[in-house]
């Protein structure tokens, strides 16, 4: 059983579509199936990374992330958006492979930070991301819907 790691391209939908799907198996979220023109043309942006772990045409986990570009220098910064590995392939290496692929890239294009953000209640992405040499930052993301749908009760700030 072979794995490899590639990086997809415009080319590769069907990959990338399974790859999404799995993602969101893995993170218990809703999956929408992806119009196929839609994913051609993420796929094709340069600014958007996606990796897939395969074994033949089979997907076992993928990593997604999206080159930002800076405004107090003339760099860009790396973020890794999605990290999932199946169920049962984790815990065998393949998350730390996906990272290492997509560092090595970044060095590659010139690109000097590649960061990751992670829910303080995801403790084993907290520990894999550590135990992958990344350095803590405190840092809190504000989400702001903008489908004028209503959220649940307010809840308290985490420094409240």
């Amino acid at each position: 059983m072979s794995r490899r790691i590639v990086r997809l391209g415009e080319t590769d939908t069907d990959r990338a579509s399974k790859m999404f799907e799995l993602m969101a198996e893995v993170f218990e979220e809703p999956a929408t199936v992806l119009d196929r023109d839609y994913v051609a043309a993420l796929l094709a942006n340069p600014s958007f990374w996606a990796y897939a772990v395969l074994v033949d045409d089979t997907v076992l986990g993928g990593l997604t992330a999206h080159i930002l570009p800076m405004t107090r220098s003339m760099d860009n910064e790396l973020m890794i958006y999605d990290l999932a590995v199946g169920l049962e392939h984790q815990r065998t290496g393949l998350g730390r492979q996906l990272m290492q692929a997509v560092i090595d890239d970044a060095a590659s294009a010139g690109i000097a930070t590649v960061f990751v953000p992670a829910e303080a209640a995801d403790v084993h992405a907290l520990e894999f991301y550590k135990a992958q040499g990344g350095e803590w930052t405190d840092c809190f993301i504000f989400s702001f819907e903008t489908t004028g749908a209503v959220s649940e009760a307010v809840k308290p700030t985490p420094w409240e």
